[in-house]
């Protein structure tokens, strides 16, 4: 039940403000009343001052406005989902998990990147799969803590006075205008950190690690990376160059002590200063 309360003001203007929102088992008047008066007794306001205007069914100047209070139970509702959707369980582990391996100091570069995507197909997974099982969840908790559950397979009419042209439900709106709004938003975070070209970027970079004996490092990988990305820092002449250059590098790795037991791009480089093999 909504309560509004009408009043004429000091200036002489009728008013109505909304009050409160009552939740009542049954409706009869004095049910109603009765919800009425513990209100207004919280807000110290005593219903016996305030004057009868002898066309509601209560006797007082209160209105009970049912499409209000339709309007507040959806909103309500819909506040609930997304706090529940906010705080799902499964975009919350998901995140977090990719979280933990990427802040993993050893973490390889190409295992970082399949953990990104691993992500982003398990977010995908759960924006096809997951809205039944959360709408599920909702509906449970809405029943233990007695709010009440909304018609999900009446129209949803979008703004006062407005009619859907389409018939949307409620549960289609929920489905794909909150729900998969915000599983779409999540998404377009990962693909913005994690973009086809930075993505791309990370994996020819992978070719220069040394860990692991080198495992990664791809001449051509390398010259795609220099080509692509790196392209006022090479003449033509160096490009062709630099493929025999990391030819005569991959063979000489394997005798110098020097370049051994190396696990970072940094390592590397402070083994190549080392050894004088920085400009060569």
């Amino acid at each position: 039940m909504a309560i509004v309360l009408r009043f004429v003001d000091k200036d002489g203007f009728i008013q109505e403000h909304f009050f409160d929102i009552v939740h009542v088992k049954y409706t009869p008047a004095l049910t109603l009343n009765n919800g009425i008066s513990d209100v207004l007794s919280r807000h110290c306001l005593d219903i016996q001052n305030i004057r009868e205007q002898g066309y509601d069914v209560l006797h007082v100047n209160v209105v009970i406005n049912y499409k209000l209070f339709m309007q507040h139970k959806l909103h309500i509702w819909k506040l609930l989902c997304l706090k529940m959707l906010e705080e799902n369980e499964e975009i919350v582990g998901i995140t977090d998990v990719l979280c933990q391996v990427l802040q993993q100091k050893s973490q390889d570069i190409l295992n970082a990147i399949n953990s990104v995507s691993i992500a982003k197909k398990l977010i995908q997974k759960l924006r096809d799969d997951g809205c039944d099982d959360l709408l599920e969840n909702i509906v449970s908790f809405s029943k233990k803590a007695k709010i009440d559950i909304p018609d999900l397979s009446a129209c949803y009419i979008e703004g006062q006075g407005r009619s859907q042209k389409n018939h949307i439900t409620l549960e289609h709106h929920y489905h794909f205008d909150i729900f998969n709004t915000i599983i779409d938003f999540q998404l377009q975070e990962l693909d913005n950190r994690f973009s086809e070209k930075a993505l791309e970027l990370l994996i020819l970079s992978s070719a220069l690690n040394p860990k692991y004996a080198y495992k990664s490092f791809k001449i051509d990988d390398i010259c795609i990376l220099a080509e692509k990305y790196h392209p006022l820092d090479f003449s033509e002449q160096d490009k062709i160059n630099l493929r025999y250059q990391l030819r005569y590098f991959e063979l000489d790795v394997l005798t110098d002590p020097t370049l051994q037991n190396l696990s970072f791009i940094a390592e590397l480089c402070q083994g190549l200063a080392k050894a004088k093999k920085s400009k060569t």
